[in-house]
């Protein structure tokens, strides 16, 4: 579920803290006297370069703060408010509780509580939305004023987060099963709004599973390695033309294909691989198009023997000119 999560930019005790700990980035080697090795872990997974932003809440009262905690999830997105503007946003990368860290970064409140429900944040932006025109896209009342620590509803989420393209397709949203089985079933729709909803969470199960947690892979076709945002999950047979038990079958029906130019290409036909070797069509003419291919035509790439039905399927099918 992607939410988004709002919050004023002084709720660690002014603008200071936020530039230190977010905009300025915080050293992960530095503080593993405050983390456990697990923690530490955590973090360096999700940021292999050693420098996160960081951010937290204290509990509230009668715990208040924890409940909306829980439900962050890594790929959601924070927005930070002040001056009756949306400043900046930035997207949940990992989730920790650490009383020693938060204390090390920001201290105590004056009620001597530190904010030690923490999240770090990666691919921070800077914004300039008035409270006005947010609550004009998500449909607030035009004198609703950002309050707090507030978690969003998807619905309402989704509005933002589309109008201003901030989804993450670095830090994947967290599907489970259960999501997985009834994206399945709903994407055989048209593609409004709700079903753009499933797509994302198909996208989702099948990119984390394909890239097995890592942050960066390797397109299968021209088999670059780049950062994950440049890979889509791509599905080797038409989806609308597999059968219900190889939609389920992500390890066969899908790969990792980048964005650049090979996923177009092969979902149109212009490119197939054929016993493990790339061939381009003879239907290709745009020159542009062929300057890319040059590299790709005969090029051998790995196939599991879970894909091999779905590579054939692609070449007697799909491929112009086979």
């Amino acid at each position: 579920m992607t939410l988004v999560i709002l919050q004023p930019a002084g709720n660690q005790g002014g603008r200071e803290h936020y530039v230190d700990t977010v905009e300025k980035l915080v050293d992960i080697g530095a503080c593993a006297p405050y983390l456990s090795p697990q923690d530490q872990e955590i973090l360096m997974v999700a940021h292999p370069d050693g420098r996160a932003g960081m951010w937290g809440v204290v509990p509230g009262k009668n715990d208040v703060n924890v409940g909306k905690w829980n439900r962050i999830a890594v790929g959601d997105v924070v927005l930070f408010a002040a001056d009756k503007k949306i400043t900046s946003s930035a997207v949940v990368a990992s989730k920790f509780t650490s009383e020693r860290l938060a204390k090390h970064l920001w201290d105590v409140n004056s009620e001597g509580v530190t904010w030690k429900y923490m999240y770090s944040l990666d691919e921070i932006r800077s914004l300039d939305i008035t409270y006005e025109e947010f609550n004009e896209i998500v449909g607030y009342k035009s004198n609703n004023v950002i309050q707090g620590f507030t978690v969003m509803d998807e619905g309402k989420s989704s509005l933002f987060l589309d109008h201003f393209a901030l989804r993450s397709e670095r830090h994947l949203d967290e599907v489970v099963p259960a999501e997985f089985e009834e994206a399945l079933i709903n994407l055989d729709g048209d593609l409004d709004r709700k079903a753009a909803g499933w797509h994302r969470k198909e996208q989702a199960m099948g990119r984390k599973r394909l890239l097995k947690g890592k942050l960066e892979g390797t397109c299968q076709l021209c088999k670059k390695l780049m950062k994950s945002e440049f890979l889509i999950a791509a599905h080797i047979k038409r989806r609308s033309e597999c059968e219900d038990h190889e939609k389920r079958d992500l390890d066969g029906v899908m790969m990792l294909a980048c964005k650049f130019g090979c996923d177009y290409l092969f979902e149109v036909g212009f490119i197939a691989v054929e016993a493990g070797t790339i061939r381009v069509s003879p239907a290709l003419q745009d020159k542009v198009a062929l300057n890319y291919v040059a590299a790709l035509n005969g090029l051998e790439i790995s196939v599991s023997e879970k894909q091999i039905k779905y590579f054939d399927w692609h070449f007697k099918k799909r491929f112009i000119g086979a």
